[in-house]
């Protein structure tokens, strides 16, 4: 027989490449941690091992952090008196001359000064008490720029001017602190951050304060630290602190206007083609002379050379002694043996009578000019950083030269040595040990050391905020010790109550270790208080207030606020395309994003891998989502959500199934205890290798590693009970899955399919149904499965049908909803031509769907009888799907009773049992075809015992096969015990009751029994025609011809034309018992006889056996039609005169 199957397999939890299906993560930049399960997620602003405030850190120095509140002077004058004893800078910025305030030098009279066009937006940014970064090229005129500001807007205010970080350092050291409204010029900011005695919680204070500070900084050194690609630069919080104006050195037209009111007009030219900064400063000749000694390969070029890296290191001025064994590093790319006088007087000679290359700053203090360095185009090379340890270096330079070794990965031990280097000249610099400690835990992996190397830098300063946050995110991250951790975050915030790295880093502590949201925000809003333009505080807010407190409107906000404040950060951008996409649906927008973001670093892998899961799931462009997985994985081979999404692509996007496994073994490896890609490689064992141990032991491994992730709990739950049939653990699986999460509607919908198909509890499974459409009223497939559910199990036809339509308005290519609907359509509406057009548009969605391939070639069988196009789709279905066996069982049947091919038929039933040896029907129907159409009885029988073994209570399969044992074997005892099995197994299965009767009246000869089994089975369906003719004939037999004429007219009118033996049987009763029916029965008995119609080995003998008690005068010929119904043979009846008159 030919069964419709319809689709009821549970839903596979949905690979995570959304997080609108899977949730929401939290990633480090370079790859991080997962903090949830899947595929797209949110980028983080804090590196693994440091709390984003910088190598070093950002912290208000020791003394500045230990002081009681700094007092205020008696007045401006006495003020600027102070800061000039303690700093060296006088009191009257008007007074003082350029060359002294840091501008460059020139042959030319420079007093003349050119106004900048950015110059309002400048003083805009001051007087709302923002601090200012100008950066730019060397020679563009942020000194100038900076300084001709104050004198005109601010000529009179307190000025202060260090010179470099030792004025700092001396101010604070003298715990002074400048007046409000004091006027703070940072030049080339970077001097001021190597030894961190500028920091943001400094900065924050003088902001606070009401002071005014401008910085200037080179375009080199600001890329440098404001990249948060490395959020270990020293410095690099305190540089995001300031609000950036770029200033170039190419002019306006408006500036080139006001040039020609000066005395630099002469020179429009040329001021128009290269600046005038580089012209005054005579920058093309000093580009010039140390090209040529590069080409030339002298050792004046080399010793240039050192020297511009010896800056770029943050090493400050250098002595000759310095600055010649560094050049020794460049040995091998210097030709000629070396004269250092020579050389020196060659590096310091005057050009144009303006500058040197090689400048002197101090007593044996020698600077590279700005310029060289700026344009430096050359990376400092490992084998240069590791020369540093043969020169004699000051403590400090040690700890500059050792975090830059650090940060350009130069080999580890060297970088060590510099390290101990360092601590050996001061003990107690607590800087210098945070430092270390940082470098032994992510590079060295000595956990031991650098505990203890924290904890010293905290008993050598207990009050350094940066330490105190390092240390507190070791603890959590290296230790777990979560209690001390959270203790060191209050000490930290307490050492310095503004400082918006540790406030941020500690709000994600509380948001993610804690869960204490409501503590986290408070820390957030502290944080962005104390920087209100860090980009990295405004875009981890973000994410909090749209994941945490569904605030979107807010979340936006913040984001924009975000990309204002650093409008190439590439982690905001991604997140921000990830919320425009999931949250917002803009589309466009989110792509938007997506480029710029990956413009903004080219080689971030969270934004690839995201942008590569928009690509597919979103654009549907295949190949370039490919692409880009492949970019993400070679940008970074170890990321694991990455290697994870891939792997799912190749998997369900181009079949590539090897390549698959390998890439999910690439991403378990990268990360043992990912638990989304240790799901959804259980996943994968599962359904594409059948490898089901190995699946078994990946979803174990999965919630070990997240004993709460609901995703994989529920898949869990879907394989114990669909592949290792244990029911009882899938429905604690799908318990745990639930409560874990009680909106996921996929789990819900799995759950009410298992509560109905394997508990058999329709009230609770419609109660999971309804609460996972409550949890998603657009999710397609929970809709159609519970469309099924009510007109399979409800009965609720209109109910269902409305589902099938909120199912398929859902989603109008699910193909397996639109099967089910064709299926609906034909069996419970009768609706063959909208039918007909549910199965096409499910084979056009889905040309490959095996079960709808199936079903419509049964429609095309029974229902428009079209056999050629019915075995056309059963081919398709079968080449779709080679191992399903209902197809290959129905297709089976299909050969036997269309086709009559029982050889192809018997090799379509071996194919079906061999795809399922479990499958109860098949083996019955196998069974059925053994015995009726080879007559291989014992291999029949043993097909019998097969399936009653698989499926011990199948009761239409214990009635068949009391029926084999009962005329095949003549096994009455054995046939009995089959009978009354199956009826326990299904007490209202009215074709075994019938058959039961059946067996009871003719082989045990219990009338009475059999005439309460006939009852019962016309009680469990009044419209089966055989056991109504079956009960009429018992009833005739015994006289009660009222009941049992009615039962024999309803079976009359029940029986269609496939079923005329039938039709005889009851014409005969009636004919033989009723004589009101006597002549329209006698002429439809010789219709069917005359057609061939004969009823077998179908005894009537109770029937006659009455007629001869009553001695009824018709009783000959009665005897002679029960003959003829046998034999077939007529020729007798003309004999009769009732017959020939009829």
């Amino acid at each position: 027989m030919e069964v419709a199957m319809p689709a009821r397999k549970p839903q596979k939890a949905v690979r995570p490449t959304d997080p609108g299906q899977s949730g929401w993560w939290l990633l480090a930049p370079a790859g991080g941690i997962v903090a949830g399960a899947a595929i797209p997620y949110f980028a983080t602003h804090s590196a693994a091992w440091t709390t984003g405030g910088g190598f070093i850190g950002a912290t208000v120095g020791a003394a500045a952090a230990a002081t009681p509140q700094f007092r205020d002077w008696a007045s401006a004058r006495s003020r600027r008196r102070q800061i000039a004893e303690s700093a060296g800078v006088a009191p009257s910025i008007s007074k003082e001359p350029l060359e002294s305030l840091r501008v460059h030098s020139s042959d030319r009279d420079i007093t003349e000064f050119v106004p900048r066009d950015i110059q309002n937006q400048l003083v805009e940014q001051l007087n709302n008490g923002t601090p200012v970064l100008i950066e730019g090229p060397s020679m563009s005129g942020k000194t100038r720029l900076a300084l001709e500001t104050i004198r005109s807007h601010w000529p009179e205010a307190p000025f202060w001017f260090p010179r470099d970080d030792g004025d700092i350092e001396q101010l604070l050291s003298s715990s002074q602190q400048p007046a409000p409204h004091t006027v703070i010029l940072l030049d080339d900011l970077d001097r001021f951050l190597s030894n961190q005695s500028l920091t943001l919680g400094l900065v924050n204070q003088w902001t606070n304060n009401s002071c005014i500070i401008i910085a200037t900084m080179m375009h080199s050194q600001y890329v440098k630290h404001s990249d948060r690609a490395n959020e270990q630069v020293s410095g690099w919080d305190t540089v995001n602190r300031f609000k950036r104006i770029t200033l170039t050195t190419s002019l306006s037209a408006n500036e080139l206007n006001a040039v020609k009111l000066t005395s630099y007009a002469e020179q429009l030219s040329q001021i128009e083609s290269i600046g005038l900064g580089p012209l005054l400063g005579c920058a093309e000749a000093v580009r010039t002379a140390f090209s040529d000694e590069r080409k030339k390969h002298s050792w004046c070029g080399t010793l240039i050379k050192a020297a511009a890296d010896w800056r770029r290191i943050g090493l400050g001025p250098a002595s000759r002694e310095q600055l010649t064994s560094l050049s020794l590093a460049y040995e091998d790319e210097t030709w000629g043996t070396v004269d250092w006088d020579d050389t020196w007087k060659q590096a310091t000679k005057f050009i144009n009578h303006t500058v040197p290359l090689l400048r002197q700053v101090g007593d044996d203090r020698w600077e590279v000019l700005d310029t060289i360095a700026d344009e430096a185009n050359w990376a400092v090379s490992s084998h240069t950083l590791s020369s540093l340890k043969n020169i004699t270096l000051s403590g400090q330079q040690a700890l500059r030269a050792a975090a830059t070794m650090f940060l350009c990965e130069a080999p580890s031990l060297p970088t060590n040595d510099m390290f101990k280097l360092a601590i050996e000249a001061n003990p107690n610099n607590a800087i210098a040990l945070g430092a270390y400690a940082l470098f032994l835990i992510t590079v060295r992996g000595d956990a031991d050391q650098a505990q203890d190397m924290y904890q010293r830098a905290i008993n050598a300063d207990p009050v350094n905020a940066t330490n105190l946050g390092a240390y507190a995110l070791f603890l959590k991250n290296v230790r777990g010790d979560m209690d001390q951790a959270q203790d060191m975050y209050q000490r930290a915030i307490n050492a310095d109550p503004v400082n918006a790295t540790n406030l941020g880093a500690y709000a994600l502590f509380l948001k993610n270790v804690r869960g204490d949201m409501d503590q986290a925000q408070d820390m957030y809003q502290r944080a962005i208080n104390a920087d209100p333009v860090n980009a990295t505080t405004l875009g981890a807010y973000a994410t909090f207030l749209h994941t945490e407190r569904g605030d979107a409107d807010q979340a936006q906000d913040m984001y924009q606020r975000a990309i204002n404040a650093d409008p190439v950060n590439a982690t905001n951008l991604g997140n921000y395309a990830l919320f425009l996409k999931n949250v917002r649906g803009d589309m466009d927008q989110a792509q938007d994003m997506y480029q710029r973001a990956i413009n903004a670093d080219p080689v971030n892998a969270t934004n690839l891998g995201n942008y590569a899961s928009f690509l597919e799931t979103v654009r549907g462009d295949m190949d370039q989502a490919q692409d880009m997985y492949q970019r993400a994985i070679n940008a970074d081979p170890q990321h694991a959500n990455n290697l994870g999404n891939y792997a799912s692509f190749l998997e369900t996007v181009r079949g590539d199934m090897d390549q698959a496994q390998d890439m999910y073994q690439r991403a378990i490896n990268a990360d043992p205890v990912n638990a989304t890609n240790l799901g959804n490689y259980a996943s994968f064992l599962e359904t594409v290798r059948g490898d089901a141990d190995q699946a078994q032991d990946m979803y174990q491994r999965a919630i070990n590693a997240d004993p709460v992730n609901a995703t994989n709990l529920g898949a869990y739950a879907t394989f114990l009970h669909t592949e290792s049939g244990d029911a009882d653990q899938a429905q604690d699986m799908y318990q745990r899955a639930i409560n874990a999460d009680p909106v996921n509607a996929t789990n819900l919908g799995n759950y009410a399919s298992f509560l109905e198909t394997v508990r058999g509890d329709m009230d609770q499974a419609q109660d999971m149904y309804q609460r996972a459409i409550n949890a998603d009223p657009v999710n397609a497939t929970t809709l159609g499965a519970y469309a099924t559910f009510l007109h399979t199990e409800s009965g609720d036809a209109d109910q269902a049908q409305d589902m099938y339509q909120r199912a398929i308005n859902a989603d109008p290519v699910n193909a397996t909803t639109l099967g089910a609907y064709a299926l609906f359509l034909i069996t419970v509406r009768g609706d063959a031509d909208q039918a007909q057009d549910m199965y096409q548009r499910a084979i056009n969605a889905d040309p490959q769907h095996a079960n709808n391939l199936g079903n419509y070639a049964i429609f095309l069988k029974t229902v428009r009888g079209d056999a050629d196009q019915a075995q056309d789709m059963y081919q398709r279905a079968i080449n779709a799907d080679p191992q399903h066996a209902n197809n290959l069982a129905n297709y089976a049947s299909f050969l036997e009773n269309v086709r009559g091919d029982m050889d192809q038929a018997q090799d379509m039933y071996q194919r079906a049992i061999n795809a399922d040896p479990q499958h109860a029907n098949n083996l019955a129907n196998y069974a059925s075809f053994l015995e009726n159409v080879r007559g291989d009885m014992d291999q029949a029988q043993d097909m019998y015992q097969r399936a009653i073994n698989a499926d011990p209570v199948n009761a239409t399969n214990l009635g068949n096969y009391a029926s084999f044992l009962e005329t095949v074997r003549g096994d009455m005892d054995q046939a009995q015990d089959m009978y009354q099995r199956a009826i326990n197994a299904d007490p209202v299965n009215a074709t075994t009751l019938g058959a039961y009767a059946t067996f009871l009246h003719t082989e045990r000869g219990d009338a009475d029994q059999a005439q309460d089994m006939y009852q019962r089975a016309i009680n469990a369906d009044p419209q089966h025609a055989n056991n109504l003719a079956n009960y009429a004939q018992i009833l005739f037999a015994k006289s009660d011809d009222m009941k049992a004429m009615r039962l024999a007219e309803k079976a009359i009118t029940l029986s269609g034309d496939e079923e005329r033996p039938l039709l005889a049987e009851c014409h005969f009763y009636l004919f033989a018992h009723s004589p009101e029916h006597r002549k329209e029965s006698g002429r439809a008995l010789k219709t069917l006889l005359a057609d061939g119609v004969t009823t077998g080995d179908w005894s009537f003998e109770m029937n006659l056996e009455r007629l001869r008690h009553e001695e009824d005068p018709r009783l000959e010929l009665l005897e002679a039609v029960a003959q003829a119904l046998r034999d077939g043979d007529t020729s007798r009846l003309n004999a009769f005169e009732e017959w020939r008159d009829l």
